[in-house]
């Protein structure tokens, strides 16, 4: 799913200070690891909530995320 309707980008916020800008811009906290899904403009479409356990983050839950996160785009 990610290769077929998702342009998939990995931000290394700990290399640098534009990426910490990003996560504040997103309204992220600074734990990671963070997901978000953002339009073409950087705006922010849907982004999933970290849990505080992550290896409770089951890969059924995360495509469910990514397929909601597909219907609530709108271009």
């Amino acid at each position: 799913m990610l290769n077929d309707k998702f342009v998939f980008a990995e931000m290394w916020v700990e290399r640098g200070s534009e990426g910490e800008a990003v996560l504040k811009g997103l309204k992220f906290s600074s734990a990671l690891p963070q997901y978000a899904v953002v339009d073409a403009e950087g705006k922010l479409v849907s982004r999933y909530d970290r849990p505080q356990n992550v290896a409770s983050i089951t890969p059924d839950a995360f495509a469910a995320w990514l397929e909601e996160s597909l219907k609530s785009y709108r271009p």
